[in-house]
């Protein structure tokens, strides 16, 4: 239904800006933990290019990060979510 797919809209656009905002968060437990549940996040979203693509500041905050571990658990969602948005070769 239309009311059901609004409220799955609002809810995931919800989830984005939460997540947004911990992987911005001053303290590195906190980003990890953002780090850490990126790919399922991005499993939640992956069949919506936009929520995607919103996703991409958050990734490259988190793959930028001054702690190592937020970055090593950043790299391997961030492979994914490119992946996701990247044609494949098999639809050109």
């Amino acid at each position: 239904s239309a009311g059901g797919q609004h409220a799955k809209s609002s809810v995931l656009s919800d989830l984005l800006k939460l997540f947004e905002s911990l992987a911005f968060e001053d303290t590195p437990l906190v980003r990890k933990a953002a780090a850490n549940n990126l790919a399922k996040l991005a499993d939640i979203v992956k069949d919506q290019d936009a929520y995607l693509r919103s996703l991409i500041p958050a990734c490259l905050q988190l793959a930028g990060d001054p702690q190592d571990s937020v970055r090593l658990l950043s790299v391997e969602p961030l492979a994914v979510l490119i992946q996701e948005l990247a044609p494949s070769a098999s639809e050109e």
